[in-house]
């Protein structure tokens, strides 16, 4: 949780973020896996071509949901005294259930074989890692930074009561 101001730019920027790594991650299955999934999936309805405008937009869609669920689990205007476990816990929770909901209504993937699914909770969870790893370095960094800041105050405050 941030104390800082947030504005819609930020929130922007987090959406962008999503959705160019989505992207990423969807040009590579689509150049690898593309041709076989074209019959299968309406994400690669153009086999290793490309992408189609409106799988561009509905990840597009999906972006936007999770900045909101984002926003929504970390405000402390709308979550009071909650743990940031349980706001992570409910946050991923949601997120879940909203890319099941895409995926069954716009025909990601056939919802009645397995194969698929545990692709593509494969493929969640190794994004969940990557975003919790990228977390987890910008909050050492943000640390360290407040630390040297810190430091530095502490000096300037010594040199001024010696002055």
């Amino acid at each position: 949780m941030r104390k800082e101001n947030i504005t819609i730019f930020d929130h922007i920027g987090c959406i962008m973020i999503t959705f160019g790594f989505s992207m990423v991650i969807l040009m590579f299955f689509c150049g690898v896996f593309g041709e076989d999934a074209k019959e299968m999936s309406s994400m690669f309805q153009l086999g290793g071509k490309g992408l189609a405008l409106e799988t561009m937009l509905q990840y597009l869609g999906v972006s936007v949901a999770i900045e909101l669920i984002k926003s929504f689990f970390f405000s402390d205007r709308v979550i009071k005294n909650a743990t940031n476990t349980m706001r992570s816990a409910g946050m991923v929770l949601t997120i879940i259930i909203v890319v099941v909901a895409f995926i069954v209504a716009f025909d990601w993937f056939p919802v009645d074989k397995g194969l698929p699914w545990v692709m593509f909770f494969i493929s969640f969870g190794i994004c969940f890692a990557i975003g919790l790893w990228i977390s987890s370095l910008q909050e050492k960094l943000e640390n360290k930074q407040m630390e040297e800041g810190l430091a530095r105050l502490k000096r300037e405050l010594e040199d001024g009561e010696q002055r």
